[in-house]
């Protein structure tokens, strides 16, 4: 492989890097799920006719994702690892990636201490809404006490 060549392919593998992050966070702006749900999606639960599903965690219920646009897209993506989708993204990457390029959207926590990104976009998804199970609903939660918790942050108390 040549120089040229080499560039090629790693300015390749750093824009398939950077469609991971635009997946990502279409994701969890769409279905207000986990960073770490999507992370640790797997390629068992993947069907690009058809759905991927993101198993829950803390509690909440398991997320169904069906649409076309990010199914297409993910089947796109390099099969690199051959149980994990997303198997060299860290938490880490993705939240500076969406801090860099995506401040914008977070205005929502800028001022809130210990705010994570996954929170962002979810106080935005429940903003105005005051019916606790429809809370719950959006956000995929099983605990009643996270419908009180987003509505309590979402007044301000």
């Amino acid at each position: 492989m040549n120089a040229i060549e080499k560039l090629e392919s790693f300015l390749s593998a750093e824009k398939q890097f950077y469609n991971c992050y635009d997946i990502i966070l279409e994701i969890l702006v769409i279905y207000n799920c986990r960073i770490s749900e999507i992370l640790s999606a797997d390629w068992n639960n993947f069907n690009q006719q058809k759905f991927l599903c993101l198993l829950a965690s803390k509690g909440s219920a398991s997320i169904i994702i069906r649409d076309r646009k990010i199914l297409n897209a993910i089947a796109k993506l390099p099969r690199i690892n051959q149980t994990k989708i997303f198997p060299y993204v860290s938490y880490y990457q993705v939240y500076h990636h969406i801090k860099k390029n995506y401040s914008h959207l977070l205005s929502s926590i800028r001022i809130k201490k210990n705010m994570k990104i996954t929170h962002a976009f979810r106080y935005q998804n429940v903003n105005g809404i005051a019916n606790e199970d429809f809370i719950r609903d959006i956000l995929h939660h099983r605990s009643k006490k996270s419908g009180k918790y987003y509505i309590n942050k979402i007044k301000g108390v």
